[in-house]
């Protein structure tokens, strides 16, 4: 869980960074601007495995031990020590709904494409078309077109235009991108990006598709016509892409990109395609090495002797008044102690730039948490010259007297061996 939250937080802030390079290069190119989202998707779905094992290697930084803090409140008599993570349990449970939701769907689509009939026409120029009783309207299942029985009703003009739209769905691998963000949507659902990013793709996807079809000298009307036509057939069923799975503002988009006098897009030739890609990977890379830079290298002193042998340390701690407000209320009201192991990132002149939990105990009460606010209020010493983490525990603990007239300790700090 900890790496994937890091792994979100930093996916969402490179998608803002990727957004705004969009826009200052103007990329108007749908495929093109596809193809970005699409690596940028790779890169957020395989983020925790480079947070944990990051493609760049650390920058050396030492990494010091400090002693054990202790934070004392006053605790409640005859309270329980037992907690229930309710964090974890609910992100399992979600993503294991949004799974199973996504793997039903997929099952009834391939049974539905099991079951269709092949058409085996000149008209489909090779492809796997088949008829599925059970659609309304056209669309694509991996790298099977799917019509509706009322295809043969349809004009030849109109049977070419969705054919070269659902044909050009297919060439692009649109159906196995969108697999791909449902399932970054199932392990990531808290996430903004997640469930943006399946939208933005599967929006790129039809404008791609779009022009595709307008590049083959197709009558722009005649084309937003029938992209009318078909968007009132019925909604278009999950794990499928086409020319309906849109909703009623992008079709609206849709139809303005089609009637416009811009000329459309030009397929992004290969060495276009290459830089799109390129140009991504080196920032999900450096977003995953930031995370990784944050952890301690397990260095020690005697591996960096460019380094001073003094070592940092804590020089003031907040008051005793203060310290009472670090307490996470909820595990004070079911009188819980904790103990946090936490590393502070200090800059040359001592301050503290960056907090990361190393061990909490126990998890889902705030222990982390306030250790990480708690840590910002300490004033420190590096006497380094560059660089540094030191590394300490704070231990939160309760007076569990049984007394009636047991008193109550203020809060303190109990300096320890390390």
């Amino acid at each position: 869980m900890e790496y994937i939250a890091e792994a979100a937080l930093r996916s969402l802030t490179l998608a803002v960074l990727v957004r705004l390079g969009i826009a200052g290069l103007r990329i108007t190119s749908a495929q093109q601007e596809k193809i970005v989202w699409t690596t940028l998707l790779a890169g957020a779905l395989t983020m925790p495995l480079l947070v944990r094992w990051p493609l760049l290697p650390s920058i050396p930084i030492a990494t010091f031990s400090g002693p054990t803090m202790a934070i004392s409140g006053s605790g409640l008599r005859g309270a329980t020590l037992a907690s229930v993570n309710a964090v974890y349990i609910a992100y399992l449970s979600i993503s294991s709904l949004l799974l199973l939701r996504m793997l039903s769907g997929a099952a009834r689509m391939l049974r539905m494409r099991a079951r269709a009939q092949r058409i085996r026409e000149p008209w489909t120029l090779g492809l796997d078309v088949r008829v599925a009783r059970e659609l309304a309207g056209p669309a694509t299942f991996g790298a099977t077109i799917l019509l509706p029985p009322g295809y043969v009703s349809w004009p030849e003009a109109k049977r070419c235009m969705i054919l070269r739209h659902e044909a050009a769905h297919v060439r692009h691998h649109d159906s196995q991108i969108q697999w791909v963000a449902g399932l970054h949507l199932c392990l990531f659902w808290f996430s903004p990006l997640a469930w943006w990013l399946r939208a933005r793709l599967a929006k790129l996807a039809e404008f791609a598709s779009d022009d595709d079809v307008l590049r083959q000298n197709a009558c722009s009307v005649d084309y937003a016509a029938v992209l009318l036509e078909e968007a009132q057939t019925g909604a278009a069923r999950p794990m499928l892409v086409g020319i309906t799975t849109n909703a009623s503002h992008t079709l609206a988009q849709r139809v303005d990109r089609i009637l416009s006098t811009i000329e459309p897009a030009q397929p992004p030739s290969r060495s276009r395609r290459a830089l799109a890609v390129l140009s991504v990977l080196p920032f999900v890379a450096l977003a995953a090495a930031g995370v990784g830079q944050q952890r301690p290298v397990g260095l020690s002193q005697q591996s960096l002797p460019q380094l001073p042998t003094s070592e940092p340390f804590i020089t003031t701690s907040p008051s005793e008044e203060e310290l009472q407000k670090f307490y996470p209320e909820r595990a004070r009201a079911q009188g819980i102690d904790g103990l946090v192991q936490i590393t502070v990132t200090l800059d040359e002149d001592g301050r503290a730039t960056d907090t990361f939990i190393l061990s909490e105990t126990p998890t889902g009460l705030g222990f982390g948490a306030a250790a990480s606010e708690l840590a910002h209020q300490f004033r420190y010493a590096n006497p380094t010259a560059g660089p540094a983490t030191l590394t300490f525990k704070i231990k939160f603990a309760l007076d569990h007297g049984q007394g009636k007239d047991a008193e109550e300790p203020r809060p303190c700090c109990a300096w320890q061996a390390p």
